[in-house]
């Protein structure tokens, strides 16, 4: 009996949604060099969160960050982020919808500092590497630019831009949610618990979903005043854990309601 309850709730649990929806960044430096040269693994990966601390440098750092799944997908397609089939399978109706949680400096970098973040990207496709739709959350940070996130959304080549400013919070962390409603192909965003409407349009529903990161951090001396400071990129998938406030009855990519 006692086998037949585990066996029972085990199957419950599939069916019904119940496991986590996870998106990991697992692919190794072998794999980010073939889908990206230059790129370096991000010092530290959990799942779906990177990390790093500025260190004092002499030359340009790249970092970027892939499932080991789509890092392969990447290399193969010889094609472009926005045009190689994602990994992950979405439901192609309804409201899908997910998160990014980010840690940057809060103050303008002095001259010879510049951390840029380009892009934290999402890539809706269709099979045979068709782009459906794409996001791009960009950021520049040094005495020449603006700490402002910049943020394109919409169809392949045909994206809207909005740009969203770096504003101090509690937890001290920006929150960005995306939902993606394969109905009436719209993108809608989130920012910081404020729903900021559609941002974005395409024309045909998403089959897969694909996401990354990249940072680049210029040479550092080593009196540099960011020096230390944490930088932190996560991508939040999983319906128990989204907190920003998406439309009713969206879903978490998985399929699960919110």
């Amino acid at each position: 009996m006692k086998k037949l309850t585990i066996a029972l709730l085990t199957g419950l649990i599939s069916t019904s949604g119940w496991s986590a929806c996870t998106y990991n960044f697992d692919a190794n430096q072998t794999q980010i060099t073939q889908a990206f040269n230059g790129a370096s693994k991000f010092p530290n990966v959990n799942s779906s969160k990177v990390d790093f601390n500025f260190t004092p440098s002499t030359n340009d750092i790249v970092y970027a960050a892939f499932s080991s799944t789509f890092a392969n997908a990447l290399a193969q397609s010889r094609k472009s982020f926005w045009q190689t089939t994602g990994d992950k399978l979405i439901q192609t109706t309804g409201i899908l919808a997910f998160e990014f949680k980010i840690k940057v400096p809060n103050y303008t970098l002095p001259q010879g500092e510049t951390l840029i973040l380009f892009p934290i990207g999402v890539s809706g496709t269709t099979s045979g590497n068709q782009n459906s739709f794409m996001i791009m959350i960009m950021q520049g940070n040094n005495n020449d630019d603006s700490t402002a996130f910049h943020i394109a959304a919409g169809a392949y080549g045909s994206t809207s831009q909005v740009t969203e400013p770096l504003v101090t919070t509690l937890s001290g962390f920006q929150k960005f949610g995306f939902y993606i409603n394969q109905d009436t192909k719209q993108i809608g965003l989130t920012v910081n618990g404020v729903n900021k409407g559609y941002i974005g349009t395409y024309s045909t529903p998403a089959t897969n979903f694909a996401a990354d990161f990249t940072a680049l951090i210029k040479p550092l001396a080593t009196n540099a005043s960011v020096l230390d400071q944490n930088v932190s990129l996560e991508l939040i998938t999983d319906h128990n854990s989204l907190t920003e406030p998406f439309p009713l009855g969206s879903k978490d990519i998985c399929g699960n309601v919110i």
